[in-house]
């Protein structure tokens, strides 16, 4: 489903009719159906007893603090009289009224009695679930609910009927350690004559962002028009990592509408732009810093297509980041060149403030200081739709995603494969790699994977030796020979103040350190501190020698600043 040019005012949303609707929002490219109102077929046969949950809230299955795969049943359960009337609360009031209908109810619910095991975020979903039409609400305990309250409630985080049924349900709340708190879990009155059914959800402590995403799995899209005049700036912004998390980006990713949608003309000046957490680390882009932005046009609009932007240099960002893209609008919203931002909305991996819009009256966006513009960086899923109107509207992230280089970035040297010094006897190794052996006539290669974090806990750096054929040698230096050393069969470039790390035994060919006997972490191993220029061989094992009596070669090497 692709719904279309959704207008909003600076941030307040008209509510519309359901039909309404229809005709204004919705714009499905074919083969994709949007939900209805129209009730399955009745279906009499049903299942054996339920075993997950309890039919009435007086008596709710106690789940502890347990966190993972739970397990419901309401194949035989009973509507009852408690949380029938609650549509208020959480983070996206209405979370419980269903498209078209407005009605709130959760039927042949059941329910779960769980105790907050650390005060934090809690996400409950049964996503990715799809087909099983899911409404789950959440009150706070122990005492039975009554009212029109409830702590979060979500029936179709996504509702697309067509493809794959995703009418799974996802919500949010803030917990309390030790609070105790009622889980209803049950279906839409959009099943109403059909058996209920089994199933899981799952509960979340604290829900880990997505560091790299991606945020879409092109299958729900919506096209945003913020109502801003002409000549102003629209802003999309996603927020991606975590407290702890070190990423490396190179570039983004952007897409200008799914195929057949308008609203842009390519060619237009638009902008993309990469920021840093790291004034509060609180998840908030209004004070974030900016590291990079880019002049680009918009590219391949209306295709489905992501296009690739890169910045000009790859970016290393500690914790939490956000990327946005956006444009001055060059057209009224409505005609052929608005520039509405596309979001995804059926992705599992957006949480509450993932997704950001931001609004700059008359001027484009300010992007090295958010706050100041007209509206500042406005989480999306604040602006919520009225109660008979379809609440997954917000449960988007917009359609920019990172290229992130995995792990600490490298740089190589003492390169064997011709494009340095020539190798001791001609033996010159495949591109990339160290001088030829006799094993391995295409040389070995050291490569890296994870963080070279220089504090407890920060270092999963791990140096991978490919192509030896013996024990391997590994070692660090803290410079490089000014020209490159014929050394056996090899060469040697790290040779300044070299520390032995340790010697590991390959199996078919392959050593990584840490390993074998050698266990200890690399900051520890070689003495490595926060911001040192650090460069690493491995110096291995080869019988016969190629070029002499020596048996032995050695990998190009690898050069990393390491981090705190």
């Amino acid at each position: 489903m692709r719904l279309s040019h959704l207008s909003l005012a600076g941030i307040a949303l008209c509510a519309a009719t359901a039909s309404a609707q229809s005709a204004d929002i919705f714009d499905l490219r074919p083969g994709l159906t949007a939900r209805t109102g129209a009730a399955p077929t009745p279906n009499n046969q049903f299942p054996g007893a339920p075993v997950g949950g309890s039919d009435l809230c007086s008596t709710a299955d106690p789940l502890g603090s347990a966190t993972g795969t739970i397990a419901y049943d309401h194949t035989l359960a009973t509507t009852g009289t408690d949380g029938q009337t609650a549509f208020t609360g959480g983070y996206c009031n209405y979370g419980c009224a269903e498209y078209g209908t407005g009605q709130v109810a959760v039927l042949t619910d059941v329910w779960f009695s769980w105790t907050a095991p650390s005060t934090n975020r809690v996400r409950i979903t049964t996503c990715p679930q799809s087909s099983l039409d899911t409404k789950i609400a959440v009150y706070l305990g122990p005492t039975c609910p009554t009212g029109t309250s409830c702590v979060s409630c979500n029936d179709d985080f996504v509702a697309v009927a067509s493809p794959g049924n995703l009418f799974d349900s996802t919500l949010y709340f803030d917990a309390t350690m030790g609070q105790q708190y009622l889980i209803q879990v049950g279906q839409s009155s959009f099943n109403t004559g059909a058996p209920g059914f089994a199933g899981t959800f799952n509960i979340d402590v604290a829900p880990a962002h997505s560091v790299s995403g991606p945020l879409d799995d092109n299958v729900a899209e919506v096209n945003f028009s913020f109502g801003v005049a002409v000549g102003s700036g629209v802003l999309g912004i996603n927020r991606f990592g975590n407290t702890g998390d070190t990423t490396t980006i190179a570039s983004v990713d952007v897409k200008w509408g799914w195929t057949g949608s308008g609203g842009w003309t390519n060619g237009t000046p638009a902008y993309v732009a990469l920021w840093n957490d790291s004034i509060t680390n609180d998840g908030d882009p209004t004070d974030a810093v900016l590291i990079e932005q880019v002049a680009t046009t918009v590219q391949s609009a209306g295709t489905d297509t992501f296009v690739t932007i890169p910045f000009t240099s790859n970016h290393t960002v500690n914790g939490m980041y956000f990327i946005g893209y956006g444009s001055q609008r060059t057209a009224p919203v409505g005609t052929a060149n608005n520039f509405p931002l596309t979001g995804d909305m059926s992705s599992c991996l957006v949480q509450p403030n993932t997704a950001w819009f931001c609004l700059n009256t008359a001027a484009a966006n300010n992007l090295g200081t958010l706050g100041s513009n007209t509206t500042p960086p406005t989480r999306l899923e604040t602006v919520c739709q009225a109660q008979g109107a379809f609440n997954g509207l917000y449960h988007s992230a917009f359609t920019i995603k990172p290229n992130v280089i995995l792990g600490t970035p490298t740089t190589p040297f003492c390169l064997g494969d011709g494009t340095g010094a020539a190798c001791p006897c001609g033996n010159t190794g495949a591109a990339g790699n160290g001088c030829g052996s006799t094993a391995f006539p295409g040389g070995a290669n050291l490569s890296s994977t994870g963080v070279a974090g220089a504090s407890p806990g920060t270092d999963s750096f791990v140096l991978t030796a490919t192509n030896i054929p013996g024990p391997g040698l590994f070692f660090q230096s803290n410079g490089l020979a000014p020209n490159a050393i014929n050394f056996g069969d090899g060469h040697l470039c790290a040779a300044v103040g070299i520390v032995r790390l340790g010697v590991v035994f390959p199996v078919s060919g392959v050593a990584s350190y840490p390993g074998g006997l050698t266990p200890n972490p690399i900051h520890i191993a070689g003495g490595a501190t926060n911001g040192q220029l650090k460069h690493y061989q491995c110096w291995y094992r080869s019988v016969p020698g190629l070029c002499g009596p020596n048996n032995y070669d050695l990998t190009q090497g690898l050069s990393v600043t390491w981090g705190p």
